[in-house]
C-alpha cells in the first residue's frame, strides 16, 4: 500500500482519444530485504508517453532536487521501472520528452511524496501530463490597450475538443474575471468593460475525455486603461449551523525559505459544539495597511470530521504574496454538521527526527483494530513553540486497512516558521483518525 496522491491533473494531445484498456504490465521481480522497486506509468493525451522522463527526487525544495535521486525513461508503452532504491519517501517528477517542464502530484503546496519500502515493490498511479505549446495571439504580451473591452484570441490546438479561459487583474485589487470559463472556439471578446489596471490571461485545451492536453506555457499580461476598480469587500460566507461552534485557537503565518514571495499560513481550528461537525473550511483574507483587500483564499481542517472537543490542524498556501505586500489577515470558519464520528486508530512504533535538510518527520505504525474495514485513514501532524502555537503543519494519507492490518505512515514537515532554527519546536501533536467512511 502506498500513500494517496491527490493530483493535479494535467496531460497532452494526440488525434481525439478514447480509452483504451491498460496495457498488461510485466509484474516486476520483488527486491531484496534492503531496497525497495517502483513503478508506475506515464500517459500523454490518454496513451502510453515513449521516452518520457521519470524521477525520484528524496528532497525538493525551491524547485530543486537534492539528496538521493533515481531517473529512469519510460517504454513505448509509457511504463517505467525504478530498481534498488534506498526505502524513504521520494516526490515523484514526471517529464514528457522535448518538453521544459518537470511536473510533480501535490496538495495545496509541495510535494505528495511516495513511501518506497523495503523488500516492496510500489506502483506508483498514473500520471497524466499537457503539453506547454499552445499559443497565445492576442493581446501580446505586455501590451498596453485602448479598450476596455479586449478581444482574446488563441491559436486552435489539434484534438482539442474545447477550451477553458482564464483572465484575471493583478493590479490594483486583485480580482478573478474569468474563472477558466470553458470556449467552444478560439476567440472571446470581453462583454463587461474592464477596469484599469494589469490584467493575465491563459488557456488550456481539452480533448473529447475532458483530459487536459496542453496550455499556454507563460500566461500574456496586458495593461488597460481608464479609472481602476473600487476597494473589495471579503467574499460573504454562509451562516454556521444553528447550536454549533468551531473555532481558531491559534494560527501564525510565515516565508517557507529564504527569498519566498510566498505566505504559508498554519494554526489549529477546534470543535466547541456538542455534536460533530464536518468539512471545516477556514477562509483567510489578507489586508494592506489602508485596510484594503490584497489577497483571499481558503483550505479545509487537515481533519475532516470533527467530534465534540476534537481539534485539527490546518495549513494554506498564497503564492506572489510576500510579506511585504499585506499588513494583517483575518479568518473565517465555515463547516457542516455530520451523524459521523471520526475512530481513532491504533498506532505504535512513534518517532520523530530532523532530516539533514530541516524536514521535520514523524513515522511510525497504525493498525486497524476494529472488526470492519477502515478507508481514508490520515495522520496529520502539528508542531508547535514554547507558547503551544502551531509552527508547522502536514500529513500523510495512509489509505485502507482491513481489520488487524498495520501499515507504515511517514509524515513530513518540509517547511515550517522558524527553519531551520530547531531550537524553536517545542513539541508535536500526532492525530492519526479514519476520516469518514
Amino acid at each position: 500500500m502506498t500513500n494517496a496522491l491527490i493530483v493535479k491533473s494535467y496531460i497532452p494531445g494526440a488525434p481525439t482519444p478514447t480509452p483504451a484498456p491498460t496495457p498488461t504490465v510485466t509484474p516486476m521481480n520483488t527486491p531484496g530485504p534492503d531496497v525497495g522497486a517502483a513503478h508506475g506509468r506515464i500517459l500523454w493525451n490518454d496513451e502510453g508517453a515513449s521516452g518520457a522522463y521519470s524521477r525520484l527526487c528524496q528532497e525538493l525544495e525551491s524547485g530543486t532536487c537534492s539528496g538521493r535521486q533515481y531517473d529512469t525513461t519510460t517504454d513505448a508503452s509509457g511504463w517505467y521501472e525504478f530498481t534498488d532504491v534506498v526505502p524513504d519517501s521520494y516526490c515523484h517528477l514526471v517529464r514528457l520528452a522535448g518538453e521544459p517542464v518537470w511536473w510533480y502530484k501535490s496538495f495545496l503546496f509541495g510535494c505528495s511524496e511516495i513511501t518506497i519500502r523495503a523488500g516492496k515493490v510500489t506502483r506508483i498511479d498514473d500520471f497524466h501530463i499537457a503539453k506547454t505549446d499552445l499559443a497565445l495571439l492576442s493581446p501580446p504580451h505586455d501590451s498596453t490597450l485602448d479598450t476596455n473591452q479586449p478581444t482574446l484570441v488563441w491559436a486552435a490546438y489539434p484534438s482539442a475538443a474545447y477550451y477553458k479561459l482564464y483572465l484575471r487583474r493583478e493590479s490594483p485589487s486583485p480580482e478573478t474575471i474569468l474563472d477558466y470559463v470553458r470556449m467552444d472556439g478560439t476567440t472571446l471578446t470581453v462583454s463587461d468593460p474592464l477596469y484599469g489596471g494589469e490584467y493575465r490571461w491563459s488557456v488550456n485545451a481539452y480533448n473529447t475525455n475532458d483530459r487536459k492536453i496542453a496550455y499556454s506555457y507563460r500566461a500574456y499580461h496586458f495593461t488597460v486603461p481608464g479609472p481602476p476598480a473600487p476597494t473589495p469587500t471579503p467574499t460573504p460566507l454562509p451562516t454556521p449551523p444553528t447550536g454549533t461552534d468551531v473555532q481558531v485557537t491559534n494560527s501564525t503565518t510565515f516565508d517557507p525559505y529564504e527569498g519566498s514571495t510566498s505566505t504559508y499560513l498554519v494554526g489549529e481550528v477546534y470543535n466547541a459544539s456538542d455534536i460533530s461537525v464536518g468539512w471545516v473550511k477556514i477562509y483567510a483574507t489578507f489586508y494592506d495597511a489602508e485596510g484594503n483587500v490584497v489577497d483571499e483564499g481558503w483550505t479545509f481542517a487537515c481533519i475532516s470530521h470533527l467530534a465534540p472537543g476534537m481539534s485539527s490542524p490546518f495549513r494554506d498556501s498564497y503564492y506572489n504574496l510576500p510579506a511585504s505586500s499585506w499588513n494583517h489577515y483575518e479568518l473565517r470558519l465555515v463547516w457542516q454538521t455530520t451523524t459521523y464520528t471520526p475512530l481513532s486508530m491504533e498506532v505504535s512504533n512513534v518517532s520523530d527526527f530532523f532530516d539533514d535538510w530541516d524536514a521535520f518527520h514523524v513515522t511510525g505504525d497504525v493498525r486497524n483494530q476494529y472488526d470492519h474495514r477502515l478507508n481514508h485513514i490520515k495522520a496529520c501532524v502539528a508542531m508547535h513553540d514554547a507558547t503551544g502555537d502551531t509552527i508547522g503543519v502536514w500529513w500523510d494519507s495512509v489509505g485502507t486497512l482491513d481489520p488487524d492490518e498495520t501499515e507504515s505512515f511517514d509524515v513530513k514537515v518540509s517547511f515550517w516558521k522558524h527553519k531551520p532554527d530547531r531550537g524553536e519546536v517545542a513539541d508535536y501533536s500526532l492525530q492519526v483518525y479514519n476520516e469518514y467512511e
